[in-house]
């Protein structure tokens, strides 16, 4: 009976190992501590990388950013970064830059079994404060 509860607890701890623990996580930090009205589904978010200049005035109001498992493509990370500016109702994301985390820090993922890498994407989500919004 011991015999076989230890093969269970040893292929469900493999098993966990084996997974991918993380498929798509992203979080918004909001500095400004006042709401926003979410943008429609509709609505056009712009996406600067780091370096890249914007020629608009325009204001921060948070961060986002999104993990995944390494191997996550630009498109899918870009399309998260969007729904998170949309529900945070901010015009663009700015100095957005894509890194890897070769240590992955999490139990049972990557650092028991040295299996797993993540990937992050960080941006500052912004408002423009111009009145020409479509330029």
């Amino acid at each position: 009976m011991i015999k076989k509860f230890a093969i269970c607890v040893f292929l469900l701890i493999m098993a966990a190992g084996c997974s991918r623990c993380i498929l798509m996580r992203s979080e918004y930090y909001d500095i400004t501590g006042s709401a926003l009205t979410p943008k429609p589904d509709d609505a056009v978010i712009e996406i600067f990388e780091l370096g890249q200049e914007i020629k608009r005035p325009c204001a921060e109001i948070g961060a986002i950013k999104v993990m995944a498992q390494h191997g996550t493509t630009k498109e899918a990370f870009n399309n998260e970064i969007i729904k998170r500016a949309k529900a945070a109702g901010a015009d663009a994301v700015v100095d957005v830059e894509y890194v890897e985390d070769a240590e992955n820090k999490r139990a049972l993922c990557g650092k028991l079994f040295a299996t797993k890498r993540n990937m992050t994407a960080l941006g500052k989500a912004i408002v423009f404060t111009d009145k020409n919004k479509n330029e």
